[in-house]
């Protein structure tokens, strides 16, 4: 799904909580009572919203890894090559987590440690 789809898809959600909310005819309208749908529609809104803005923040911060040819392609700030390999597995790890996928993060981590780390070369 393209990111302006997206961005309809959570006005689409918001905007339907909004109207369900205002229908004069329904039960918990007339009742004071909050509207379940509705506020499920909303969730799933922030929800979407919350996960897009992780996945931003994981590629401004992997898009930030840039090599500097002058000290043989190391990112700036790392010692070594495996250095920022471990900085980049370690965004991905959090963005895995953030976007609630923490046990494919905890598998990738199980596996690592099996082999005692991963090698970069």
């Amino acid at each position: 799904m393209k990111n302006n789809e997206q961005e309809e898809l959570v006005f689409r959600l918001k905007k339907r909580a909004e109207i369900r909310r205002q229908i004069p005819t329904r039960k918990s309208v007339q009742e004071g009572k909050p509207d379940r749908i509705a506020d499920l529609l909303e969730e799933a809104a922030t929800e979407i919203e919350r996960l897009r803005s992780v996945s931003h923040m994981s590629i401004q911060k992997l898009d930030a890894l840039q090599p500097e040819p002058d000290v043989g392609g190391i990112a700036p700030g790392h010692i070594d090559k495996a250095t920022t390999h471990e900085d980049a597995d370690r965004f991905l790890l959090d963005a895995l987590r953030a976007s609630g996928q923490g046990k494919v993060a905890d598998a990738w981590e199980a596996a690592r440690a099996r082999f005692d780390g991963w090698w970069y070369s």
